[in-house]
């Protein structure tokens, strides 16, 4: 481009962003009032209490220079700016029963007082309602008294949480919202509030600025101000539209706050600067040290009091256009990306020109590494990347335009560059790092989220570099590199040669068939074949272009003379179903089968013939071998070792006296069935237990005979079990919920449990 063209570029891109910076200005005039942020908090309206701690400044913000030099303050080397747990709120002392119906609403609140009804409307029993003074009864008055005292220390303590509860819930609608609106607005710490009473316009703003952090621990809970990384910075934005004050002394206030390390917590030599900012402002300025000024002045006045609040994240435009105009003026290689837009012509050929077939078929370059699959499209915008540094992708969602971000990642990072991705959402950022291949997701920091995961990020970046460089040299993995290197350029080819292949096979479509010096096109070869396909079809295919007979002459001759040779009935034989091989019967097995049917001729082929049906349709094997299955489930309960089955089966036939025995068994198995019912209620309630198993009839009869003697009136006392020896041994052997059994009910359950591992036993044993 010539001198005179770059000129005119030059002069029309700077029209382009003096117009952004213009626009930028209109829609994000600076703030000159703090109430005009999105949200403010003074932090002199801290309660003091143990869950509120303050902080200070980080240790290397915290020390600033003085005139030799030498650090004048440290900030105690806080890493937090303030804490804010959740406070433990208690309830107020409960008031005396002769006095609660006194109270006044709201007594167990701190912020409010207690007081008493003077008066009130009693009723009873039917009489009329009469009206009863406080005063009247004295130990009334003297309980309240009382009540009060405690109520009083209880206030001392519950306000100030009450307070901190309040600040508590304030952070955490604070952390809601920063949580929602992360791309949008950011929290500020600021201090140096400037008040000045102007023509075109009023100011009340803090002027010296810290970007904080806001964590929020849900196991505490607690939420803990620290601050980001960025530095303290001068809100010069506020001063760019006062003509009557000195830019260039801005200029230099703002050197000296990136030079002395200036923060709004420090006093003493940030007081020192505010103290100089001021008067650059104006000669009366003045500068108040313990609070921030009242209300708007007519002169310029600096007071210190800190105050957290929320901005829009928006001021970073202004500087972005500024440093762009700056380098417009000097810069010679414009980039064709904006002489575009500007509609300066770019040198690069149009895509109007490039061969539209060449574009179809575009391959996979040897230079192109993409990380993901890919199709031909997104190679094409990789080599246009290449080629004219800049592509406009555009499409619908879901089309893959995330997809490609991630794959031109991983081709630049190849190529040992450092990529940066914007965006109006974190959201469409985080999509684009769940898209890129694990292996280099590690290596992705974003820093427009949190300063807090910016952090964790960079720091899980750092660790697995060293983590990958510890597992491997230098050497190693150059290595493994040309290995990749090889097998890559080996896959390309194979893909090469596959595809033209695939060409090959397209272009044999169309392209003419010579035989003999003869040629045929496509089409007209294909009619040929299907008109002649009763006359040649007998022959074998495919056949392969210039290869010798499957048959010898002599065998020719042999297959010819097989016309006379075989009559039509052995024709006929022959061009029946020929089985495979693998399917005919061995030798051995086909002589066992002509055993097998010589032995079935000589059997009794009507002995039982009374069991089948006459006339009966003849079934198949199919159909007998159901039957014979049948039959074989049919007998197979009876088939096992268990010879009782056979007994049953034997006594229900014959029925009388062989049936008896076993419809007795029967009514003793219902017997003891039903009462299992009936203990089992007993058995879950109680649990009862037996050391021993000896005697079981012996062991109920005693069970028996204690529920009786208790279920009499009687006790079981000392000179009863001595005079009932075995009443003590059952009660030493006998457990109920594994405890001593005492009570009718105990005794009970323990005879239906004897009782029952009778019944049991003798069923076990019949």
């Amino acid at each position: 481009m010539d001198a005179e063209k770059l000129r005119i570029a030059r002069d029309k891109l700077t029209r382009v962003f003096r117009y952004l910076e213009a626009l930028n200005q209109h829609r994000n005039p600076a703030k000159r009032q703090i109430h005009e942020q999105p949200w403010s908090f003074w932090l002199r309206d801290l309660p003091e209490h143990s869950s509120i701690q303050r902080g200070a400044a980080k240790t290397g913000s915290s020390k600033a220079k003085n005139g030799n030099g030498q650090g004048t303050e440290d900030g105690g080397g806080a890493s937090y700016v303030l804490k804010v747990q959740r406070p433990r709120l208690t309830r107020a002392p409960e008031p005396p029963e002769e006095i609660a119906a006194w109270l006044v609403d709201g007594w167990d609140d701190p912020a409010n007082g207690s007081s008493v009804e003077e008066t009130l409307e009693e009723s009873g029993n039917g009489a009329e309602p009469r009206t009863v003074k406080f005063a009247d009864d004295p130990a009334r008055t003297a309980s309240l008294e009382r009540w009060k005292v405690l109520r009083d220390e209880w206030v001392k303590t519950e306000r100030p949480a009450r307070a901190a509860m309040k600040i508590f819930e304030t952070f955490y609608a604070l952390y809601g919202r920063i949580d929602r609106e992360a791309e949008r607005v950011e929290l500020v710490l600021g201090a140096g509030i400037l008040s000045w009473r102007r023509a075109d316009g009023g100011i009340y703003h803090p002027i010296l600025l810290q970007r904080l952090q806001l964590q929020f621990d849900a196991s505490v809970p607690e939420f803990t101000l620290s601050e980001a990384d960025y530095p303290v910075e001068l809100y010069s934005a506020l001063f760019q539209s006062m003509n009557d004050v000195d830019g260039r002394a801005i200029g230099r206030c703002r050197e000296e706050l990136e030079e002395g390390g200036f923060h709004p917590l420090i006093n003493g030599s940030t007081s020192g600067f505010l103290k100089r900012l001021v008067v650059q402002l104006s000669p009366r300025g003045e500068f108040l040290e313990e609070r921030a000024p009242n209300a708007e002045v007519d002169d310029p006045c600096i007071g210190r009091d800190p105050i957290l609040f929320l901005r829009a994240r928006t001021l970073g435009f202004a500087a972005a256009i500024e440093g762009i105009l700056a380098d417009l003026r000097t810069r010679e290689d414009l980039p064709w990306s904006l002489l575009n837009i500007v509609g300066e012509e770019s040198p690069i050929a149009g895509a109007g020109d490039a061969n539209p077939a060449a574009s179809a078929s575009v391959q996979a370059d040897s230079e192109v590494l993409l990380s993901k699959p890919a199709n031909p499209e997104q190679i094409r915008i990789a080599q246009q990347l290449e080629e004219h540094g800049g592509v406009l992708v555009q499409g619908p969602p879901g089309t893959g335009k995330t997809h490609t971000i991630g794959n031109l990642v991983g081709h630049l990072l190849a190529q040992g560059k450092s990529v940066l991705v914007t965006s109006h959402t974190t959201k469409a950022l985080r999509m684009v790092r769940h898209h890129i291949v694990s292996e280099l997701r590690p290596l992705c920091v974003s820093v427009l989220e949190s300063d807090l995961d910016s952090r964790k990020q960079l720091e899980s970046a750092v660790g697995s570099i060293a983590e990958r460089l510890s597992r491997a040299d230098g050497g190693s993995l150059e290595m493994q590199a040309k290995r990749l290197e090889a097998e890559r350029l080996e896959l390309l080819k194979k893909l090469d040669e596959i595809r033209q292949g695939l060409t090959e096979a397209r272009a044999d479509e169309y392209q003419e068939i010579a035989i003999a010096g003869k040629s045929w096109a496509p089409a007209d070869a294909a009619r040929q074949v299907v008109q002649e396909k009763d006359a040649h079809g007998w022959i074998p295919g495919p056949v392969a272009a210039v290869a010798p007979l499957p048959l010898s002459a002599g065998e020719l001759a042999d297959l010819y003379r097989t016309g006379i040779s075989i009559s039509r009935e052995d024709e006929n034989e022959l061009s029946g179903h020929l089985p495979e091989l693998h399917d005919l019967p061995r030798a051995e097995e086909f002589e066992a089968s002509i055993d097998e049917r010589n032995r079935l001729g000589m059997e009794e082929l009507d002995l039982r013939s009374d069991l089948w049906e006459p006339g009966a349709a003849q079934s198949s094997p199919a159909e007998i071998e159901g039957v014979a299955a049948a039959l074989a489930q049919a007998v197979e309960p009876l088939s096992g070792k268990d010879k009782w089955k056979l007994a049953a089966v034997y006594a229900g036939k014959y029925g009388d006296a062989h049936r008896q025995p076993w419809d007795q068994l029967v009514s003793f198995v219902r017997l003891v069935h039903r009462e299992a019912a009936n203990a089992q209620e007993s058995f879950v309630k109680y649990g009862p237990e037996a050391s021993v198993n000896s005697a079981i009839k012996e062991q109920e009869r005693i069970a028996g005979e204690i529920l009786a003697h208790l279920e009499g009136g009687g006790k079981l006392g000392s000179f009863t079990l001595f005079t009932h020896k075995s009443w003590g041994e059952f009660l030493e052997q006998t457990k109920v919920n594994n405890a001593r059994p005492r009570l009718p009910e105990h005794f009970h359950a323990l005879r239906q449990f004897f009782r029952m591992k009778g019944l049991r036993e003798e069923l076990g044993v019949r």
